[in-house]
């Protein structure tokens, strides 16, 4: 079975699982979590992993550089575990475990990542608060096996990023020019990235520049957008209804190849 129909069939449990635990959700009356899992521990083979959710199997064959769907959960504890692809998870030990916690309502990112050489689960809040009509929100993840990482992303510099870090700013959109800049000061990566209006475009630093697998892997999120004071809105200067949290989480890449919940750059 390939990587991408083990995805597909992993994916359809989980949604059967999610039906499931999206109905306790209902009848508590909770507004779920949005999850979206990445994949961000580079290997030579990808490290073909199963993600394992309170004990059951939700991704099957998950590599280096892939996401899941988003999907919703109900708020609460949540116990993940990433195993090798195979692993009896009765007989073997997990290569990480965590227990985190989702509140209702929020969106969230589950990343797998290197941290001081180690494999660790990074839960990291999506911030979909509202911007001001005419902005967008970006923000960068650092998830890659480099100590540190400044960047500059059009007028926006974020400094002395760690392993599992983040920093986010609200911007003027357009095709922002982005710079990666080593703990020496090398520029490491450029690339123009796109950057919409009303969206948080959420940036993956994966890999490592010294052995190649250094990427970086793009997440879009539609926010909304508050008008300025004074302006008709035809709502009564109510904030603008956000679309869909998961319109525009493509399916696409750069140069057109096909991976699941987000974009690579590269």
């Amino acid at each position: 079975m390939g990587r991408r129909t083990k995805l597909a069939v992993a994916l359809t449990a989980l949604t059967t699982m999610v039906a499931t635990l999206g109905g306790v959700a209902s009848a508590q009356s909770e507004e779920p979590a949005v999850v979206t899992v990445f994949h961000a521990v580079p290997a030579e083979d990808g490290f073909p992993a199963d993600v394992y959710l309170h004990g059951d199997l939700v991704i099957d064959g998950f590599i280096f550089e892939t996401s899941s769907e988003s999907f919703e959960l109900p708020p609460g504890n949540a116990t993940l575990e990433i195993y090798a692809e195979g692993a009896d998870p009765d007989q073997e030990t997990p290569a990480v475990t965590t227990t985190v916690s989702f509140e209702p309502g929020r969106n969230y990112s589950v990343v797998a990542q290197l941290a001081e050489g180690s494999p660790v689960i990074t839960l990291y809040v999506n911030d979909t608060s509202g911007v001001g009509a005419g902005e967008a929100r970006v923000t960068l993840r650092q998830t890659s096996d480099i100590d540190s990482i400044d960047a500059t992303i059009g007028e926006a510099e974020f400094v002395g990023l760690a392993p599992t870090e983040e920093a986010s700013a609200v911007v003027t959109p357009g095709e922002l020019p982005l710079t990666l800049r080593n703990q020496a000061g090398a520029t490491f990566f450029t690339h123009d990235v796109d950057v919409a209006s009303g969206v948080l475009t959420i940036l993956y630093a994966v890999g490592d520049s010294v052995d190649g697998t250094f990427d970086l892997l793009v997440q879009e999120i539609p926010i909304s957008q508050v008008a300025p004071a004074g302006v008709p809105t035809g709502n009564g200067g109510d904030k603008a209804s956000a679309p869909d949290p998961l319109v525009g989480l493509t399916l696409m890449g750069i140069v057109g190849v096909a991976l699941l919940g987000h974009r690579r750059l590269t």
